[in-house]
């Protein structure tokens, strides 16, 4: 496989990406055109920065963009999680939007919740 192939695999498994401050010239020159794209550039942290922190940080982080689309998609959960821990999920998500808005919760049209495969329910704003 040639280079390219195995980031697109490694981009396809992994969500976040991490990389040492002193070797993102480096991480940029090489994944930078296939990871800068999609938005998985690697967050750059310092040589002694203790890695069990920095990684269980990215594990509890979700990142919503919203680049062209009036929208906003993230996973709140699974079928593991109890229904007050999903909706709890969901309330930290929907106040940290509405915490970035200008006019707040006025901003936001409508909230849907689905599972993956099925059907959207809408929560009354």
């Amino acid at each position: 496989m040639d280079r390219r192939k195995e980031l697109k695999k490694i981009l396809k498994e992994y969500d976040m990406f991490i990389a040492e401050a002193p070797l993102m010239p480096l991480v940029g020159r090489v994944a930078g055109p296939i990871l800068g794209p999609r938005g998985r550039m690697p967050t750059p942290v310092p040589p002694n920065a203790p890695l069990k922190d920095v990684i269980e940080r990215h594990r509890r982080m979700v990142v919503l963009r919203t680049r062209d689309k009036p929208y906003l998609m993230c996973k709140v959960g699974d079928e593991t999680m109890s229904d007050e821990d999903i909706a709890e999920n969901i309330e930290a998500v929907i106040s940290a939007v509405v915490g970035k808005l200008k006019k707040g919760i006025r901003n936001i049209k409508s909230i849907y919740v689905k599972t993956t495969m099925g059907e959207a329910v809408e929560i009354k704003v």
